[in-house]
């Protein structure tokens, strides 16, 4: 009933930037086995926005959208963040590779017009 709203509350909950608390929510989620794909997306979030690197934070975050993405479930914002991680790491081939797949799976998106931005900064 409520799973609809999941994807919300984790964004609120992002939004307060209290990791701990939502490490443990989603610790809790993953256990339950609900919807892999997004909530692996939300620990790939948890670790972006954290960015701390003596807890190796970025590579996390890429492990975890990574896992979103093969679900085959992930949000289409998972393709997105991963892109923003590896263009922040100047791993620029990689992050042309993940927008690419964002505008494909989400050809409608709002942020459409900034992603075709970051394209054409790899030109």
């Amino acid at each position: 009933m409520t799973a609809r709203y999941r994807g919300d509350w984790l964004r609120d909950e992002l939004r307060q930037r209290d990791f701990g608390s939502l490490q443990v929510v989603l610790d809790y989620l993953i256990e339950a086995g609900a919807n892999r794909g997004e909530l692996q997306y939300f620990q790939g979030e948890l670790h972006r926005l954290r960015g701390e690197e003596e807890e190796d934070d970025e590579a996390k975050a890429v492990e975890a959208y990574e896992a979103a993405i093969d679900t085959g479930v992930a949000p289409s914002e998972a393709h997105r963040a991963l892109g923003l991680v590896y263009w922040s790491a100047g791993r620029k081939d990689e992050a042309r590779g993940a927008f690419e797949a964002y505008i494909e799976v989400a050809p409608e998106a709002d942020d459409r017009a900034m992603i075709e931005y970051y394209l054409q900064q790899f030109e």
